[in-house]
């Protein structure tokens, strides 16, 4: 009978996809809620065959080289950031993401950042968890709304497409920075292509959906 994989998994998940793993390799958990630290992490890759990470891990050339049996990384992610990808493909790694998983769940949690800001719900709870509430006024944590407001995406990735098809809905007017125009967007939206520079200046709320490289790394500065 072969023997099956051993897997290590940096943090816990939902037990139905644990239990899952655990029917076709011999799995080990990190148990904390911080990410593992990473001379466990580097003592446990040893004798793997697959590692399943999340975003905070860093799988470098150092980590795959203390793991010589390793087959598969999969990222508990939509993308490959924190894995050097030259090391993995130089190993004969097998690298796996998750691209489309959470692009609603992103895009949702997206719209309620942005209304408890508009409307300082935050802001609302410390209030009553203070006994600060006396009575309603007409000035009391106002907020805003953000129907009618002008959203700017910067990004219009799969997540920023997301979030423009919901910004819709709020009739909102929607600009978008993007290295390449999205035309089917445009059109089922009515979002506008624009620079940077000119989103900057017109949005009334900017909601950042690009990756990290180089070119955005500070994107939004102090000049910003």
């Amino acid at each position: 009978m072969t023997e099956r994989p051993r897997v290590y998994v940096t943090r816990r998940l939902p037990q139905s996809a644990l239990d899952l793993l655990a029917r076709h390799a011999r799995l080990s958990v990190w148990p904390g809620e911080q990410p593992p630290p990473r001379v466990v992490l580097m003592k446990e890759v040893a004798g793997l065959d697959g590692l399943l990470t999340l975003p905070s891990e860093r799988v470098d050339a150092a980590l795959l080289a203390a793991a010589p049996n390793l087959r598969a990384v999969s990222n508990y992610a939509a993308d490959s950031e924190n894995i050097d990808l030259a090391a993995a493909t130089q190993r004969g790694v097998l690298v796996a993401i998750t691209p489309d998983i959470p692009t609603e769940t992103c895009a949702d949690f997206t719209f309620a950042l942005m209304l408890a800001a508009a409307r300082r719900v935050g802001e609302g709870v410390q209030y009553l968890k203070a006994g600060q509430w006396r009575s309603w006024g007409p000035e009391v944590l106002l907020g805003r709304d953000i129907y009618g407001a002008t959203l700017g995406i910067v990004g219009m990735g799969r997540i920023g497409q997301a979030v423009a098809r919901r910004a819709r809905g709020f009739g909102m007017q929607i600009l978008y920075a993007d290295p390449a125009p999205c035309p089917a967007i445009e059109q089922a939206t009515g979002a506008a292509h624009v620079a940077l520079d000119e989103l900057l200046a017109s949005s009334e709320i900017i909601s950042l959906h690009c990756p990290l490289t180089d070119d955005t790394y500070q994107l939004i500065d102090r000049d910003a």
